[in-house]
């Protein structure tokens, strides 16, 4: 190699060291302070808000009397569903005991309470027509 361009180069290599250290030096951060955590911090912070007055659902009640279920049943359903027509292809002769206040939060639910005991279902019809019959594991229809 040529002394001249030995000489070059060494040259080159050390202004071009400076000319990065000089622009490294010049864009470093300040270093980040420090991230203290608390020991159990949670992963997400809800906002709780206090309400300022509690709230209570109404339940909605059905009294039931001693006697035959089927013309009980059929007046909750008429009165609540608008029920016109029924097919009862369920025993005619079950019986509710006592006198009974029955509460739940909706409708719906009232007549699930009221029903499940006998093993009963009711297919609801946009005709107004309501079908009582056997839940099928108890013999009823498939």
């Amino acid at each position: 190699m040529h002394p001249n361009r030995l000489a070059i180069s060494a040259t080159a290599a050390i202004i071009f060291l400076s000319v990065i250290s000089v622009s490294v030096s010049a864009t470093e951060l300040p270093p980040c302070p420090p991230l203290n955590l608390p020991v159990k911090a949670p992963l997400f912070v809800q906002q709780e808000s206090t309400p300022t007055e509690q709230t209570y659902y109404e339940l909605v009640t059905f009294n039931l009397t001693p006697g035959l279920l089927k013309p009980q049943l059929e007046s909750l359903l008429k009165e609540h569903w608008q029920i016109q027509n029924f097919i009862w292809r369920a025993a005619h002769g079950h019986y509710w005991p006592t006198h009974y206040r029955m509460q739940a939060a909706s409708w719906d639910e009232l007549l699930e309470m009221l029903i499940t005991p006998y093993q009963l279902r009711i297919a609801l019809h946009a005709n107004h027509t309501a079908v009582i019959d056997y839940l099928p594991e108890q013999g009823g229809v498939k």
